[in-house]
């Protein structure tokens, strides 16, 4: 319905203004930008649908946001001004814990404020560890230790998943409508007609995706150091995608999972890092690296023993 009130609703317009800025003591010339709208036409009616809060909709159509009103040759005066460096740190890599603490919230936002709908997010708290376990066992994520990190097949999956789709305001938008279902205050035939509507739409919309953008079943973690070509992590191995070339490391070391991190470390610098707690045969602890040898085989180096071991 929100749909199509805006595709018949009234186009969109703004103009541009340029502003160009000459300091007396300078030669050098400053400009500023800014698009401002005349009339926001149908985007009013998608701001109303999206922004659920009454400050955040005023906030967001606040003219003293724009740039104010100004004259030729005005005169401003001059303020003092410093410049400082800061970095950005990225977010944390997901954990087993927090991607389920995150599946629970997720598109509580993304419900009308006020409304006595339960917010439910992604799943349900039996469904939740089968949907991350799903997730690894199609290879679209792989634990690495305790992080859980996305691999190359679901990245390129989501490049090509429709923005409508992955939102989880569709899972919002609904589970109220299921919910409304329930009570008796929405027809479910209407929302079945709703749901055909929306499937239409994405199928018109994307039905054709970039080739550019099929995604491979396996994830590569770096350059074959025999041919120089592709090594993808298999279930059991790191292996190059020549089958003729051969080259291969089992994740299976002592006993311990061998993380993509690790296995990207020993194809781009010869060695992991010391790995902590492998086992022996004899079923005795220690640690040691993983490192290629001259014949690109893997060995155990020991960093308090005068020998190698041979993988």
């Amino acid at each position: 319905a929100v749909r199509l009130c805006a595709a018949v609703g009234e186009d969109y317009k703004y103009s541009t203004l340029t502003v160009e800025l000459k300091s007396d003591n300078s030669d050098k010339l400053f400009a500023a930008y800014q698009t401002y709208p005349d009339n926001f036409g149908w985007k009013y009616i998608d701001a109303c649908v999206r922004i659920k809060s009454k400050k955040e909709l005023e906030s967001h159509f606040n003219p003293n946001k724009y740039l104010p009103s100004l004259c030729l040759n005005k005169k401003f005066s001059t303020v003092t001004a410093t410049v400082s460096e800061h970095f950005t740190s990225p977010p944390k890599q997901f954990t087993d814990a927090t991607l389920l603490s995150a599946m629970e919230t997720a598109g509580n936002t993304d419900y009308v404020e006020g409304s006595d709908v339960e917010k439910k997010g992604l799943g349900t708290p039996a469904t939740r560890a089968g949907i991350i376990e799903n997730l690894v066992s199609r290879e679209y994520i792989v634990r690495d230790g305790k992080k859980i990190l996305p691999t190359d097949r679901g990245i390129k999956l989501i490049e090509c998943v429709p923005d409508d789709v992955k939102s989880a305001k569709m899972t919002a938008v609904w589970e109220t409508a299921l919910q409304g279902i329930e009570k008796g205050i929405v027809s479910a035939e209407e929302f079945m007609l709703q749901i055909e509507d929306t499937v239409r739409y994405l199928v018109q919309t994307y039905s054709s995706v970039d080739s550019s953008k099929h995604f491979e079943r396996w994830s590569v973690v770096g350059v074959c150091p025999v041919c120089g070509k592709k090594v993808y992590a298999y279930p059991k191995s790191y292996s190059c995608e020549d089958k003729n070339c051969g080259f291969t490391v089992w994740k299976n070391i002592c006993g311990k999972n061998l993380t993509v991190t690790q296995a990207e470390k020993l194809l781009t610098k010869g060695k992991t890092d010391t790995l902590k707690g492998l086992k022996s045969k004899s079923g005795k602890t220690f640690d040691a690296a993983l490192k290629l040898n001259s014949e690109n085989k893997t060995e155990l180096v020991f960093a308090n023993s005068k020998y190698k071991k041979g993988k």
